[in-house]
């Protein structure tokens, strides 16, 4: 999906990244997906994802921006809890 942004948001794995600059722990990447903004904030699960297509530029940060807004944010808050509680549904891999 990366290709479809007209810009481009930086992914890195939290493994690979100095997590303590940035305000991170090991626990928190575990659980949700973190985004670190230009101003060193740190927003995780679907506000991460928000932030992410507001980064990506138009169209996906009409989608980013509406997910921020009260009431919908607590829809993506669950959406996002139930798509990661549920992520080994959605790998293609046969059950083990």
């Amino acid at each position: 999906m990366n290709e479809w942004f007209r810009r481009r948001p930086g992914a890195v794995a939290w493994q690979e990244t100095d997590l303590e600059r940035l305000g991170l722990t090991a626990d928190r990447c575990r659980t949700a997906v973190q985004f670190v903004g230009s101003d060193m904030r740190t927003h995780a699960g679907s506000d991460a994802v928000a932030r992410i297509l507001i980064v990506a530029g138009f169209p996906f940060n009409v989608a980013g921006r509406t997910m921020l807004l009260p009431g919908v944010r607590a829809v993506a808050g669950a959406a996002y809890r139930w798509v990661a509680d549920n992520r080994d549904r959605f790998r293609g891999d046969p059950p083990t």
